[in-house]
């Protein structure tokens, strides 16, 4: 799951566009403003990137796209939906980039990726699938439950430990909290919701132990962020996790090397 992220600068888009001059023909003029525009669009983009503001990252890497069709763009389009966590977005502007771009010096690393999400996805598939499926009646009847051995085996409180070393200029950090497993449903909370720094995950643990578990956080002091994000920022992720008795681990997936340790009590 531990990926370097590597966003691709658009270098062939001019810095500064001077005045033109009178006998440069109107084509040239408009090649050079749509470059600007492009360059802007790029540079705003990446700004909200280190941010982690990958919505608005995204919007100006697409706008980037539509005045000038370079690949790299489509690149860190893809990049940006990765590390948001829409794994299918990314799967397709991953494709995409190595469809315009089929002799891109980085296409086993984008090949490894699209089939690495391509995993993820069928645990999620797998993980919406699990019981019960049923909905409640108006008369508060519950549906048929599945059993103590599949939904709820890992059912219970656990030790979590969330620990992410030191990476490109970042200190390194761990949380300790508690989350609790109820017929399959996880939920954990380090600190107070909406008060920095926190963190909540969510997830389901599939009956063999497999499990997807989104994280939602705001960030604390800049020092132990990566670009020096300010204290408050949102920040989300996944997890991918695997239980086998009372233990777990998972890693998070992109932007930050961090590791998740579960212990059941």
């Amino acid at each position: 799951m531990n990926r370097c992220i590597v966003l691709v600068v658009f270098a062939c888009v001019a810095g500064r566009v001077p005045l033109a001059r009178a006998e440069e023909k109107p084509d040239k003029i408009a090649d050079k403003k749509s470059n600007a525009e492009a360059r802007r669009a790029y540079e705003d983009g990446t700004k909200f990137y280190n941010l982690g503001d990958f919505d608005r990252a995204i919007s100006n890497y697409k706008k980037a796209f539509e005045i000038k069709p370079e690949p790299v763009f489509l690149y860190n389009i893809a990049q940006a939906y990765r590390l948001k966590g829409d794994l299918q977005q990314a799967m397709f502007f991953y494709k995409s980039y190595l469809r315009t771009s089929p002799d891109a010096d980085n296409r086993a690393e984008v090949e490894g990726r699209i089939k690495e999400m391509d995993a993820l996805l069928a645990k999620q598939k797998a993980t919406i699938a699990q019981p019960p499926n049923d909905i409640v009646e108006p008369s508060g009847k519950k549906p048929n439950a599945a059993s103590k051995s599949d939904a709820g085996r890992f059912d219970g409180a656990w030790d979590v430990v969330v620990a992410c070393p030191p990476q490109q200029g970042a200190l390194g950090y761990s949380f300790e909290f508690v989350c609790y497993v109820k017929e399959g449903v996880l939920h954990g909370q380090y600190g107070t919701e909406g008060v920095a720094p926190c963190l909540t995950l969510d997830g389901r643990i599939n009956p063999d132990g497999e499990a997807i578990i989104r994280a939602n956080g705001l960030t604390g002091d800049p020092r132990y962020t990566i670009n020096n994000n300010k204290k408050g920022g949102p920040y989300s992720y996944n997890i991918d996790a695997s239980f086998s008795g009372s233990r777990g681990t998972g890693k998070r997936i992109g932007y930050r090397v961090c590791n998740v340790t579960f212990v059941k009590r």
